[in-house]
């Protein structure tokens, strides 16, 4: 990629260097192959994809509909990198241009380095999440929440071939995607957001080295006091995630890294009326593991347990929890459809 005087320019070096990689709820992966970002065209909120191709750059836009005129409005390039007219395949939050994209089958189109950026006007379908082809999710219940949080960005860039909704997560893509998908949700709360760990950032657990991929988000999540280890120095990264190992992470980043009430075991929880505790009403509630007792005694503010209500909206009325059962990245996905009080359709104007 060249600036407007021929010179080159290294894409992810630029932005990196500029701040854009720090910008929720924007996005770079470790191999600095593309840049997303989510950016609100023509009143809807859209993934925006840009990436490095030879001597251009091309702009993709999610659920776009070749031939249609779109109008950017908010953040672009150019305002991370202080305006500076080197790079000038963006999109300008001054102006808010209007550009004619191209027909293309993939809704995409390449920009010039020395001129304006021509992005593909996104469809005004009614169904945000068209542009989602994973080909294993059609009919299940995560169905919806996949689509939506594929569109946002929360897995990466992989909008198509199996999603694998049955497949179990590991704990560190699990934190992965939680933090995202806050960060894209409380966008513009930066007080709720949960800042990416940086280099100098010491590792809270053993087996958590700096050199890990998920580092800056496990550790992210720690330097913003949520407690997700299995104890003070584990954190078990690449072992699959569990029920009760879910509900408690979550719960802890719905009490917004306070500490989680102190919590008696599970045969005192009062499942019938009167007593102290919360109600919880699951028939193998003495099954969770004592660690994670506290995260069932957060009260939603209504003497319920907040745990049991989101353990709901993912499970179903169920009366049995099975705390030490595997998630499915479908389960992941509902349960991350909803992140105290935001959700993934909200954000995207559903």
């Amino acid at each position: 990629m060249r600036g407007a005087g021929g010179e080159p320019i290294d894409f992810a070096r630029t932005l990196r260097s500029h701040g854009c990689a720090e910008l929720p709820p924007a996005f770079i992966p470790d191999d600095n192959s593309f840049y997303d970002i989510g950016l609100r065209l023509d009143g809807r909120v859209r993934r925006v994809t840009i990436a490095p191709r030879s001597s251009e750059l091309q702009v993709s836009v999610a659920g776009a509909r070749p031939g249609a005129l779109l109008v950017v409005a908010g953040l672009g390039l150019a305002a991370c990198s202080g305006g500076n007219g080197q790079s000038q395949a963006t999109a300008s939050p001054q102006a808010s241009p209007s550009v004619s994209a191209p027909a293309s089958p993939a809704a995409t189109t390449a920009a010039g380095a020395a001129t304006p950026a021509a992005i593909a006007t996104p469809a005004p379908a009614l169904n945000p999440t068209a542009a989602i082809h994973y080909s294993d999710i059609a009919g299940i219940f995560a169905e919806t929440a996949i689509k939506q949080e594929a569109q946002l960005g929360v897995f990466g860039n992989a909008t198509s071939g199996k999603f694998n909704p049955y497949g179990t997560v590991p704990r560190a893509e699990y934190v992965r995607w939680l933090v995202v998908a806050n960060n894209i949700y409380f966008r513009t709360q930066p007080d709720k957001q949960i800042r990416l760990a940086e280099a100098n950032s010491d590792s809270s657990f053993v087996d958590v080295p700096k050199s890990n991929t998920d580092f800056k988000y496990i550790q992210g999540m720690v330097n913003s006091g949520f407690v997700i280890g299995i104890d003070k120095k584990h954190f078990a990264p690449g072992r699959p995630l569990t029920r009760e190992e879910m509900t408690a992470i979550l719960m802890s980043r719905d009490a917004n890294s306070s500490p989680l009430p102190n919590a008696g075991p599970p045969s005192t929880w009062n499942y019938s009326s009167g007593g102290g505790t919360l109600p919880v009403d699951f028939t193998d509630r003495g099954k969770v593991s004592k660690p994670y007792w506290g995260a069932f005694q957060l009260n939603d503010g209504y003497g319920n347990s907040y745990a049991v209500q989101q353990i709901k909206r993912i499970y179903g009325n169920t009366k049995i929890f099975y705390p030490q059962k595997t998630v499915t990245r479908g389960d992941t996905a509902v349960a991350l459809q909803v992140i105290d009080q935001k959700s993934a359709a909200t954000t995207l104007g559903l």
